[in-house]
């Protein structure tokens, strides 16, 4: 009995005696010349602590640690070869660490050698079976090679063991999509993307199962929504590998990852310790005032804006984000200031001339705005600056009391794109619902642009319009309804009071009579937010 208990861990020490590599003592060139100060200083710590390790003869349990310190702070850095060599070195002296299997993994993966990642990904799991990241990215890399179902085995494991986290459902998804199972993989990326919602590059594998059931919109929206960011997998190993970073670039860079899953209050900590390391770099300036901004806490965006501005006192840039800011805070003296200043420095900048024309009309100065923003249509470099200026320019005339000339406006902006601007669209539905002379085709357009709007993003402005549109179509039931709705989510926002003319419209629609106006004088698209 005592030799069957033994004989498991027998096993496993020949397995992975198997895999051991010739140590070899020479240090691998560090380039020490060509990193920042505070990360020559980090390399040449562990350099030491190697070289004293072998030089004093130290135990094998010591040399290891310090080889694999190395490899640590060199995989910290982007420094691949120089930690594969380390951590090499680290398991040829002691097998035992799984970290250390499971880090030379991830280099493999890495650098898209899959089958050396699953043997590597192979010795992590044996010494620990319960890997949720070595699981996962296991099963990526059978995935990588179609090896559909040992990577469905491996996804499998990770999900049971971690049902709440995003990765292993979204490898079984891929797994389904492979296998043409279009259902299945559709429900697993949508409890993915329940769990991970902002990891938009699942967005694009959700299409390709919605064409594969022959649903051609859903994948056309599904697609529209895809971008880079991967599913995100939890790992404590690397995390902690990624402390011994002293390269600010590192920091920030993590900082944007946290930020595109919108996840502010991570990446703000992440960039002032960027800055901490390089304080006069105007991209983490620029970044961390933008987050700052986000969270509202203004005065502090403020002076990381103003501060890159004396950093870069010929750069337009800082000062049209302390025009934003400005406009953020409804202090359009100030936002001014910042977007002439940024005119200064490049006069024919559009986007700053567009902004002082929005002022302009926020201002209550229709007939200016409409003039500038009438030449920055004829200027424009691109169809999405040209309806962009052109919805501008179509708010302006509207302002100014000439509804179909800002139809006419509107009508060129969505005739620019094959995907309008939502705005254009609201803005459409609306004039042909209020001051417009619409006849029943051009209704029953509004009325598919008002539903899709709605059904795309349900909330205050959607309702409204489509209230409008079913009262210019005699459907009062229907106007007081989604008006009703529009009123409760302006109570939820604390809007009510400060939108008298929802009220007005509301009566009128009891009435039997159509809304008065497309937007109302204080309506916030005539206000800077």
């Amino acid at each position: 009995m005592k030799h069957a208990l033994i004989l498991p861990f027998a096993v496993l020490a020949l397995s992975l005696s198997a895999q051991a590599r010739a140590f070899d003592a020479n240090m691998p060139d560090l380039p020490l010349d060509e990193v920042a100060e505070p990360v020559a200083e980090v390399l040449g710590e562990a350099r030491d602590r190697v070289v004293r390790a072998e030089r004093d003869g130290a135990d094998e349990v010591v040399r290891a640690e310090a080889w694999g310190h190395l490899g640590d702070v060199a995989l910290a850095h982007d420094l691949v070869s120089v930690a594969r060599h380390a951590y090499t070195n680290a398991i040829s002296l002691r097998e035992s660490r799984q970290e250390w299997h499971y880090l030379l993994g991830l280099i493999e993966l890495g650098e898209d050698r899959p089958e050396s990642a699953i043997e590597r990904f192979g010795y992590a799991l044996e010494l620990y079976p319960d890997d949720y990241a070595a699981r996962v990215h296991r099963g990526r890399a059978h995935l990588a090679l179609g090896q559909l179902d040992a990577a469905a085995r491996d996804f499998g494991v990770a999900r049971d063991l971690a049902p709440q986290h995003a990765a292993a459902l979204a490898g079984l998804g891929r797994v389904a999509l492979e296998r043409e199972e279009f259902e299945q993989a559709v429900s697993l990326f949508n409890a993915a993307l329940e769990r991970a919602p902002g990891s938009n590059r699942l967005y694009y594998q959700l299409g390709r199962a919605f064409r594969g059931l022959g649903e051609v919109e859903q994948a056309r929206r599904s697609m529209a929504r895809s971008g880079d960011i991967e599913v995100p997998v939890p790992d404590p190993v690397l995390g902690q590998v990624q402390l011994l970073s002293r390269s600010a670039q590192f920091y920030h860079e993590l900082a944007l990852s946290e930020a595109d899953r919108g996840r502010l209050d991570a990446a703000i900590p992440l960039l002032e310790r960027a800055l901490e390391l390089e304080p006069d770099n105007p991209s983490f300036l620029r970044d961390l005032g933008d987050a700052l901004a986000r969270q509202g806490r203004m005065e502090p965006a403020r002076q990381r804006f103003q501060r890159w501005a004396e950093l870069a006192p010929d750069d337009l840039e800082p000062w049209f984000y302390l025009g934003q800011l400005g406009e953020m805070q409804g202090d359009l003296g100030r936002a001014t200031e910042a977007y002439e200043a940024a005119l200064e420095r490049e006069p024919a900048d559009l986007d700053a001339r567009a902004a002082l024309a929005r002022i302009s009309l926020f201002l209550g100065d229709a007939g200016s705005a409409a003039s500038s923003f009438e030449s920055l249509v004829s200027e424009a470099a691109s169809p999405e600056a040209s309806a962009r200026f052109e919805y501008w320019l179509g708010l302006s005339r509207l302002r100014q009391g000439e509804c179909a000339a800002a139809a006419d406006a509107f009508e060129q902006a969505r005739s620019r794109l094959d995907s309008p601007d939502a705005r254009v669209l609201d803005a459409l539905a609306r004039l042909r619902s209020t001051c417009l002379e619409a006849d029943t085709a051009a209704l029953d357009q509004a009325l598919a642009w008002a539903d899709r709007l709605y059904r795309r993003s349900p909330g205050l402005s959607s309702a409204e319009t489509l209230a409008m549109v079913h009262a210019a179509r005699g459907e009062f039931d229907d106007a007081v309804d989604f008006q009703a709705q529009a009123m409760f989510e302006a109570v939820k926002l604390g809007e009510l009071e400060g939108r008298p003319w929802m009220q007005e419209d509301m009566a009128r629609y009891r009435d039997e009579r159509k809304a008065a106006a497309p937007f109302a004088d204080g309506h916030p698209v005539y206000q800077a937010n």
